[in-house]
């Protein structure tokens, strides 16, 4: 459905010569929408007279301040399912859009309509879950724990300090004892989540789903080492060594894979904000910079990056350097976006595969399709899979399996 056709649709609505289908079609969209706005801070452009138009009869109807989270009693309902309409509309500045590359215009925001009636198969977006793994192996399932002190490892206590953070509190500089012992935590994320952690040094991390993180409890001695998976960002903290400015800088060195892996990439860093995309269903190890500088190394091979460069680890081992990266790409998952630009199908299939907790399958003969845009990911799979059905693939969700079709 286009915007034309969704605004011809509301019309017809505020006219009462809706039928009982498109009456249901605006209820499912009440159900999906009835969480996303904000309707204090919602504002309606002043050339969408039909959003103004829309509103009023709302306003009028429930009430000057409509509120889309109160379930509507029976004799309001048809104008509940209306506020969810204007719901989707004054979603237009933040909605989901995308269009096939080589089109000659851009889909627009409000088309997310699904091709199903009813639809009886979707799957919520992922969220902030995770594991802590402690040195004995113990674990803890982070979105289960209360906020507070959750764990000591030695002279380190592990605090949670909200929903999706986690922080390390403990000896730092000269008063780490060189007789302390050292614990190693991992901290990892399930497909459909993320988390974010600050280190003992205090660096900052964020995981994307299917990513981990493996560092001590204490960083002592003349560098700190941590390992990733994944994909990860990384806001490092300048430290010197035991705390002294005069022993010089501690640092910062990133193994990408496990220490068995001997393929193992490391990253030095010094103080920077950076970008590590290291899945192993993609072509391709990125690691993109965004302040400061660091140094990238593999077998024989490394580069040093400055800020806006990327390094590409290929298959073969060869190091590849794009001078000029989209930054705003590269971290746009720990903006809350999905951002493509020239994307194939597949690539855009398993960003969506590890957030939304599916498996993704392909019917033969599916056509080549290549995407740009951008998708909130805190939308639900269905409005994700009704844009990119404008391209004239089509999908079919059965609980965790997705099947793309012809």
């Amino acid at each position: 459905m286009t915007t034309k056709q969704f605004k011809a649709l509301i019309d017809k609505f505020l006219a009462g010569k809706t039928s009982k289908e498109e009456d249901e079609w605006l209820k499912y969209y009440y159900e999906q929408f009835q969480q996303s706005v904000d309707w204090n801070n919602a504002e309606l452009g002043d050339e969408m007279d039909v959003e103004k138009r829309l509103l009023s009869k709302i306003r009028q109807q429930i009430g000057s301040e409509p509120q889309t989270k109160i379930v509507p009693i029976r004799n309001r309902k048809r104008f509940a399912w209306l506020s969810a309409a204007a719901a989707i509309l004054i979603l237009i500045s933040v909605a989901l859009w995308t269009f096939p590359v080589g089109r000659k215009s851009k889909l627009p925001a409000t088309d997310v309509a699904v091709t199903k009636k009813e639809p009886v198969h979707d799957r919520l977006p992922g969220r902030n879950k995770a594991v802590l793994t402690l040195q004995d192996g113990s674990t803890i399932v982070l979105d289960e724990a209360a906020n507070g002190t959750i764990a000591e490892q030695g002279a380190t206590r592990i605090n949670k300090l909200s929903e999706r953070e986690l922080s390390y509190e403990g000896a730092v500089g000269s008063q780490i004892d060189a007789t302390m012992a050292v614990a190693f935590n991992t901290l990892s994320t399930p497909r459909g989540g993320q988390y974010q952690v600050t280190l003992p040094d205090g660096t900052r991390v964020w995981l994307n789903s299917m990513s981990s993180i493996q560092y001590p409890t204490v960083f002592r001695g003349n560098e700190r080492r941590v390992s990733v998976s994944g994909e990860v960002y990384l806001e490092v903290t300048k430290k010197f060594i035991d705390g002294d400015e005069r022993k010089g800088r501690q640092p910062f060195l990133v193994s990408v894979g496990t220490q068995a892996d001997k393929d193992t990439s490391t990253i030095e860093v010094l103080g920077t904000r950076f970008n590590v995309m290291a899945y192993g269903d993609e072509s391709e190890l990125r690691t993109t910079l965004l302040e400061g500088s660091i140094k990238f190394y593999h077998a024989k091979n490394s580069c040093l990056l400055i800020p806006g460069q990327q390094s590409q680890l290929l298959k073969d081992g060869g190091i590849r350097v794009q001078k000029e990266a989209d930054l705003e790409q590269a971290v746009a998952w720990k903006n809350g976006y999905f951002q493509f630009k020239d994307a194939d199908l597949q690539s855009v299939m398993r960003q969506l595969s590890r957030w939304y907790d599916i498996d993704v399958v392909y019917e033969p003969g599916v056509p080549k399709r290549r995407f740009a845009g951008q998708m909130k990911k805190e939308a639900q799979l269905s409005s994700i899979l009704s844009i990119l059905s404008e391209s004239n693939v089509h999908f079919k969700i059965d609980g965790t399996k997705l099947t793309v079709m012809r």
